[in-house]
């Protein structure tokens, strides 16, 4: 989270992209963007205090995915999708869809 402060406040905001928000608060959109990558980064990390998508199967060795929080972690980068069910496909499933 330092890094993410450090990059906004060397990041020279482009006045007609940003947004006043309060005496020293500015936002832009490439810093929105950008921190909508930090909240990814944190959403798919793995660790005894994460975990809210991914889980680890040591048994038979898979990931297991919370299906509600992948769809959340969609809509972040694509607001306007609706929730939907999601597949998992392979690349060979892919190719022929």
């Amino acid at each position: 989270m330092i890094k993410f402060f450090k990059k906004l406040f060397r990041h020279k905001h482009n006045s007609k992209d940003s947004i006043l928000i309060g005496v020293n608060a500015i936002q832009c959109k490439e810093c929105e963007k950008w921190y909508k990558g930090v909240e990814l980064y944190e959403i798919f990390s793995q660790g005894p205090k994460r975990g809210l998508v991914l889980k680890y199967d040591k048994e038979n060795e898979t990931l297991l995915i919370n299906e509600d929080m992948l769809m959340r972690a969609l809509q972040l980068v694509t607001p306007l999708q609706k929730p939907r069910k999601l597949k998992i496909l392979s690349y060979e499933e892919w190719r022929s869809f």
